[in-house]
């Protein structure tokens, strides 16, 4: 459109520019092109700086930021024509790092940084759930914040989906970032310390949904700017007979084959005859590469020798 364009275009923008400034103070922001924006508008890494009055950048994390202040953000459900929207289910399950949300107020006064790795817990329980409502919290700067659990209710039969909307509490705010609060380096480092301990504990969350291995350690109780010091561990299973095994086992195959070279290395015969009929079976399921079936080989030499 020739000399004119829609206002949503030059707010978003605005609101972009402001959280990439406000979080350009503890971390260095990457932004992502408009034409290759496909959910995330920033790439984040937190700045650390070193002795010799440098620094430097640490951790990964993405960034998708929200205008207003919403107080509800969704994943899937339907579209302006009744379809299904599985790609951003898809998008959000398939992130290689932890993404936050970032709100900025109408005001353009304060940034406020949300984690949303409590969706990790929907996944393991539904691998393709309708739609994912996450409820956004109010800062919890002079109170403890305590997560509810997760909880859904049916919503729609689409094709391939669970039909549920799964409701997720984000809770309050891991950041609350204003720029004048920003301008001693003792305070922006102090911020960025929590930034970096949520993207840690988030990155791990990650790692383990990627690996399918369905557990979760989330902060079970915390404070907005503060590094979370309580958590609680979730574990999930399949109840139902028959459930197959294979992903988990094809994940740990690796593992136990390094954990039994090492026992080798050690010499430690007692541990090896505890973990080599675990190696076993596993090579009976067909998990096993030849490093896996060489170290049954050489705990078995050594048994008979």
């Amino acid at each position: 459109m020739p000399g004119r364009q829609l206002p949503a275009k030059s707010i978003g923008a605005a609101y972009e520019a402001f959280a990439e400034a406000v979080l350009g103070r503890i971390a260095s922001m990457a932004p992502v092109p408009y034409e290759q924006d496909f959910g995330v508008d920033f790439y984040a890494l937190p700045r650390v700086r070193l002795p010799d009055n440098t620094e430097t950048v640490v951790e990964l994390c993405s960034v998708q930021v929200k205008g207003g202040e919403p107080r509800q953000i969704t994943f899937g459900g339907l579209d302006d024509k009744g379809g299904w929207k599985r790609h951003e289910v898809d998008w959000l399950r398939g992130l290689n790092v932890p993404l936050y949300i970032a709100t900025v107020d109408r005001g353009f006064t304060v940034v406020r940084l949300y984690s949303t790795s409590p969706v990790v817990g929907v996944f393991f329980q539904s691998g393709t759930p309708f739609k994912i409502t996450c409820s956004l919290g109010e800062s919890a700067l002079s109170s403890d914040a305590t997560p509810a659990g997760l909880r859904f209710e049916p919503a729609n039969h689409a094709p391939g989906s669970d039909g549920h909307d799964w409701h997720v509490d984000l809770c309050a705010p891991a950041l609350e970032l204003r720029l004048p609060e920003l301008l001693e380096q003792a305070r922006r480092d102090s911020l960025r310390d929590v930034f970096v301990s949520w993207i840690q504990a988030d990155r791990v969350a990650q790692v383990y949904l990627r690996q399918h291995v369905p557990t979760y350690r989330a902060p079970s109780r915390y404070r907005t700017n503060e590094r979370p010091t309580e958590f609680l561990e979730w574990l999930f299973w399949n109840p139902t007979p028959g459930v197959p095994s294979r992903h988990l086992e094809r994940e740990i195959a690796p593992l136990v084959t390094a954990l039994v070279q090492h026992l080798l290395g050690q010499n430690d015969d007692a541990a090896l005859q505890v973990w080599l009929p675990i190696l076993q079976w596993l090579d009976q399921r067909g998990n096993l590469t030849g490093m896996g079936k060489a170290a049954i080989a050489e705990v078995t030499g050594r048994t008979t020798a």
